[in-house]
């Protein structure tokens, strides 16, 4: 039933980026027709152009059009390079997820290392620097913090590339430079958590039964207090998936994001429109699976419902 609901209230979200996209075109002060005939097009050209593409019927028969096709998975062709708007955002995907999957590992791995290190350690010395740290890490923007590693890493040091796509020498700083904030922000999720686990019954009860210290971290507590990350760890994924385009565009690395990025300077709108569309799916379709996910991890959630 929930995943019904969700699968639900997902088909009007998409509906309602669908008409926003749509609009988006009569808003951009830009002529479809010119853009694919070229600058020096004369009138007869250009409405030759705008009656092949469709642009001549009213509004709503267009948008009836444009909805259908997006049902058939068609996002038309690029305005400027011709090419089938769903096969240059396929091209792209790889990147995109190959940098997605990265970073969150990283930072997912880090960020329960700092959780459980400060939850046990709390009020020490280590776990006031670690907050601080967290606080500084959070508030830097994302792509200062990637201009910073090139700088370092990349410029100065020549240990690593200045960017571009390739193997694990080219995604480290990308991937590390998404990591950082959401590795710290992790980090003190899980130690809000840890601190709230680690003072229930159970975890009492262990104790008292002699159950070894690492344990009770790692099998009592933990397990517990990892529960909301699954739900900021698919989000996340769903927005590194939608393109991140600061840090794409920073790394010069092939994805998602510089396709927008790209599409935006050349006022394409296909494609601006289908980067958009995917976005919003992915986002729809990984917030289902988090909630389907959540009540699989959490019964209680369930029985409560």
């Amino acid at each position: 039933m929930i995943a019904l609901q969700r699968i639900g209230w997902g088909t009007i979200i998409l509906f309602g980026v669908s008409v926003l996209t749509f609009l988006l075109a009569f808003v951009v002060p830009s002529d479809p027709a010119q853009t694919v005939a070229g600058p020096k097009a004369d009138r007869e050209t250009l409405e030759l152009v705008r009656r092949e593409m469709g642009l001549d019927a009213p509004m709503p028969i267009q948008f009836a059009r444009y909805v259908g096709r997006l049902v058939r998975g068609d996002l038309g062709r690029s305005y400027v390079t011709r090419q089938n708007v769903r096969d240059a955002i396929l091209e792209r995907v790889p990147a995109t997820l190959y940098l997605a999957l990265v970073s969150l590992t990283l930072a997912v791995a880090v960020g329960i290392t700092i959780g459980v290190a400060t939850a046990v350690r709390e009020g020490t010395s280590i776990d006031l620097g670690v907050l601080v740290a967290s606080l500084v890490v959070l508030s830097l923007p994302v792509f200062w913090v990637g201009i910073l590693l090139l700088d370092a890493f990349a410029f100065r040091l020549r240990w690593l590339p200045l960017g571009g796509y390739g193997g694990a020498r080219f995604v480290i700083l990308p991937a590390c430079a998404l990591a950082l904030g959401n590795a710290m922000y992790y980090g003190r999720v899980v130690h809000t958590n840890m601190r709230d686990v680690l003072g229930q019954d159970y975890i009492r009860s262990a104790r008292a039964k002699g159950v070894a210290p690492w344990r009770v971290c790692a099998t009592h507590a933990l397990r517990n207090a990892l529960i909301p990350i699954t739900t900021l760890v698919g989000l996340d994924f769903a927005g590194l998936m939608g393109g991140v385009v600061l840090t794409e565009t920073v790394f010069n690395w092939p994805g998602l994001g510089r396709l927008a990025v790209e599409a935006v300077f050349n006022l394409d709108i296909p494609v601006i429109m289908g980067t958009v569309q995917l976005s919003a799916l992915i986002v729809v379709v990984v917030n289902t699976l988090v909630d389907v996910l959540y009540l699989a991890i959490d019964p209680r959630i369930r029985y409560a419902r």
